[in-house]
């Protein structure tokens, strides 16, 4: 006949219990919690403000913030329009920004970063629509720095 040894029962009862009072609960999914990526973003130097949605100001801020940096130029042809992806918010479509040309390609992926950032989970959805025909906007360079202008219609 085998040895008995209590502790071993002991471990062996609390697993069981363990496991019916497990089996006994009531089961419930529990949803992971959803921050809004609107109201909670920020960008250092931009201050927090709304004009349709939350912290839209603070995006544009620094959506421009990113394009001073890369915008530097001596004529028109050093420029060139870079428009981003809507997402949740018409930021940089209408009318496209202007940049270096040499820098489209780092602004374009810097500025998108921070409207998906922005965009992750909304609450809230801006226009993304834009009334403004394309070619009637072009890139140019004013006073050093590639600007977005109207064509002047005749």
């Amino acid at each position: 006949m085998g040895v008995f040894r209590a502790d071993g029962l002991r471990g062996m009862c609390w697993g069981v219990l363990v496991s019916m009072l497990v089996g006994c609960m009531p089961s419930r999914e529990i949803d992971p919690p959803t921050t809004d990526s609107q109201a909670a973003y920020s960008y250092a130097g931009c201050a927090s403000g709304e004009l349709v949605c939350p912290q839209d100001v603070t995006l544009l801020c620094a959506v421009f913030d990113i394009q001073s940096r890369y915008s530097r130029c001596q004529v028109d042809a050093d420029c060139t329009l870079v428009t981003l992806p809507t997402a949740c918010y018409g930021t940089g479509d209408c009318p496209p920004i202007a940049v270096a040309s040499e820098h489209a390609a780092i602004f374009e992926q810097e500025a998108t970063a921070e409207i998906n950032a922005y965009c992750n989970a909304p609450h809230c959805e801006g226009s993304t629509t834009c009334e403004l025909a394309p070619e009637l906007v072009r890139a140019a360079c004013v006073e050093g720095t590639c600007m977005s202008e109207l064509e002047e219609v005749p």
